[in-house]
This record gives structure tokens, sequence and C-alpha cells, in this order.
């Protein structure tokens, strides 16, 4: 289990995206604004063409206001 922000995601789920076999996520309704969270991984890892990562066997859970998602990083 590896806990983070928008650092630590864009690292696993780019440069080290061999590393990660599934993910789960908790989104809740709150606006961080300018300088927020923002999960981008960069591209080169798989090419310009297509997603960096991609969920398979994907769950949505809703808790609350939140909602958390499940799902395996296809390959």
């Amino acid at each position: 289990m590896i806990e983070g922000g928008g650092a630590v995601i864009n690292s696993l789920l780019g440069e080290n995206a061999d590393l990660v076999d599934s993910v789960i996520v908790t989104i809740a309704p709150v606006w961080l604004g300018e300088g927020g969270v923002v999960v981008s991984p960069p591209r080169t890892t798989r090419g310009a063409d297509r997603p960096v990562a991609r969920l398979s066997d994907t769950k949505w859970v809703p808790l609350g206001e939140d909602v958390v998602l499940c799902g395996r990083i296809a390959r």
C-alpha cells in the first residue's frame, strides 16, 4: 500500500507503472483550487497514442458524500 498525493501517484502510474497492480482512489466532493492535487502522469512510458494506465475490473462504492474507485491496472 502506498498513500500519497499527486506527485507520488504520477510517479507510480508513469515511470514505475510496472510496480502497481491495482488502485483504490477516494474521490471527495471538495474543490482544492489552484495548486491542488493534479494526477497527470507523463505519457512517455507507453507512447503518446495510448493512456499511461487504464483500469479494468472497476468497482465504484459510495460512502456518504465520497466515492471509492477500485480497479486493476489493465496490462
